[in-house]
């Protein structure tokens, strides 16, 4: 049956009373599909949606969802549906006026000419509520994750599980590789490189402690950027004492030649030829298409060059979207010329701080070179860069920095 729907406080006291557990459920593809959904907790699921009857319009093999969170982009007088395939699939679809049955958001807005909603918008305010969002925890009733939709390319295989995993601003979602239940991908965007054989380890459930343990053992070792209450993220590395440095926007200057441009294209020779032999290998890892970008400056020197330096090179896009845009990593040959070296360094959009940014794929990193220029390709922007002006090592250490990819860099 449905639970009742709990107040925020309430929801607390009970994962508190469950231990403060840090990890959800693992749900499948087929558990998150015919789960039952509790009303009211999710918009697109109001109590109302019981009273609705699948109209006799229908096929008969597709029934009104009525257990199932509709999708907040539905425009107003649409109906969302499931259809149980011979083979007992269940598939989500949606019904306009007319009852035309579609199974995609683009094909709807090809229908409508228009654009749908991106982003799922605030919480509707209710008797006596304030305007912002609960606080959400593991143990809710609703914490049950949904599979990524078609129009995001497909990009997690339906034999991998979802979980969510608490932080202290509420609920972050995990994939989960099948085959084993020690670990877990902490990004989305890990997921492609785990399955091009880029990344070969696993975050694991073991040994996940609680942001404010993480952070309190920050603050003694004198590492953290925040207080012990606060968010840092896990330390996969020991790092040394004062390490860490906050940057604001007069730690980074304009680079107006500083260029990422997609291959083939105007870029240095060196580059140009070592994109062909980087294109030959991708191939060969099973990528029919490599996109590549390549970093560089026109006019080389002054202060800026060191980080030019660690960030330049050839990009090749990854499978997946990072906050709905492309992403690329980079990419090189070993000193023998015939193997492929990928580093922890990306370009990738953060919707958080609407910009383009160069750097590890943490979102609250500050990046090494970032563009706040609101285009959908790193390669179209027109306005100049801005790089940090200065790294956070030097010496031997920032030829480490460079051969890590950027994930020894200590500026978040």
């Amino acid at each position: 049956g449905m639970a009742e729907r709990r107040t925020e406080e309430e929801c607390r006291l009970h994962w508190e009373a469950q231990g403060k557990p840090l990890f959800g459920k693992l749900w499948s593809y087929e558990e998150m599909m015919s789960a039952d959904r509790p009303m009211g907790f999710k918009r697109g699921c109001s109590s109302d949606k019981k009273e609705l009857e699948t109209p006799s319009e229908w096929p008969p093999d597709t029934v009104i969802d009525k257990t199932g969170a509709w999708v907040f982009w539905l425009p107003e007088g649409w109906r969302q549906g499931v259809r149980t395939s011979a083979a007992g699939k269940m598939l989500k679809c949606y019904f306009n006026p007319e009852h035309r049955r579609f199974w995609h958001k683009k094909d709807i807005e090809r229908l409508l000419g228009m654009k749908l909603a991106e982003r799922e918008p605030p919480p509707m305010k209710e008797e006596g509520e304030e305007k912002s969002a609960r606080m959400r925890y593991v143990t809710d009733a609703d914490s049950i994750p949904d599979w990524p939709s078609k129009e995001d390319d497909d990009w997690l295989p339906k034999d991998w599980r979802v979980c969510f995993r608490q932080l202290p601003s509420g609920l972050h979602k995990v994939y989960v590789p099948p085959g084993q239940d020690e670990g877990f991908l902490y990004q989305k965007a890990f997921v492609p490189e785990y399955l091009s054989g880029v990344k070969t380890t696993l975050s694991l459930f073991g040994s996940s402690r609680p942001m404010k343990d993480i952070c309190k053992t920050a603050c003694e070792r004198g590492t953290s950027r925040v207080g012990p209450d606060g968010y840092t993220g896990k330390k996969k590395k020991k790092r040394r004492t004062g390490d860490i440095h906050i940057v604001g926007s007069e730690d980074f200057a304009p680079c107006d030649d500083f260029q990422v441009v997609a291959l083939p294209g105007a870029a240095p020779v060196e580059l140009l030829e070592t994109s062909g032999e980087v294109r030959s290998l991708l191939k060969e890892r099973g990528f029919p298409d490599p996109q590549l970008l390549a970093v560089f400056r026109t006019s080389p020197g002054g202060p800026l060059q060191p980080v030019a330096d660690l960030v330049g090179g050839l990009y090749t896009k990854l499978s997946g979207t990072y906050d709905g845009r492309p992403c690329y990593q980079y990419v090189s040959l070993d000193d023998s010329g015939s193997k492929l070296i990928c580093r922890g360094c990306y370009i990738f959009w953060v919707d958080d701080r609407n910009r383009w940014q160069i750097g590890g794929m943490q979102v609250e990193k500050a990046g090494y070179a970032v563009c706040s220029e609101d285009v959908g390709l790193p390669e179209a922007v027109t306005s100049a860069w801005t790089l940090l002006k200065e790294l956070p090592v030097t010496g031997g250490a920032a030829e480490v920095a460079a051969a890590a990819g950027i994930r020894r860099s200590r500026y978040q």
